[in-house]
């Protein structure tokens, strides 16, 4: 069997919604794919002393990544951090993947820059970045 290639994902969230752990256990729970999380889990957070060496800290994760998954709810309205993260991973021309969370009927414009948009299941999350991944 020839070797899997290990994805790097960010994956942008906000500390008070579970659905980093949700994307988490999907991917986890795929067989035949690999990956390294990037992302800025609660149990292991950047270390900063202010708002500019926190950003600094999540430009350097983003640009080691080879694609940012962003859980597309209308709360990215109100989560400045989540939008940086856009902007950075546009900015870095790396791949968005919004997951649109199950019972959200709207998409915030901010997903309009995504590559794609797709909705909350384990194998359309996988073959996404499997299609997208830099």
């Amino acid at each position: 069997m020839p070797k899997l290639r290990r994805y790097r994902i960010f994956i942008s969230h906000a500390w008070d919604y579970d659905e980093y752990e949700r994307i988490k256990d999907f991917l986890n729970s795929t067989p035949n794919f690999a990956y390294s999380d990037y992302s800025v889990p609660r149990h292991n957070s950047l270390v900063a002393k202010n708002t500019k060496e926190l950003k600094e800290g999540l430009k350097r994760l983003i640009g080691l990544s080879h694609i940012v998954i962003v859980p597309a709810g209308m709360e990215i309205n109100y989560r400045p951090f989540i939008r940086f993260e856009l902007e950075i991973a546009t900015h870095m021309a790396k791949p968005i993947l919004g997951v649109i969370p199950r019972g959200n009927l709207r998409v915030p414009r901010a997903m309009d820059i995504a590559c794609d948009t797709i909705g909350w299941n384990r194998l359309s999350i996988v073959n996404a970045i499997r299609c997208y991944a830099l």
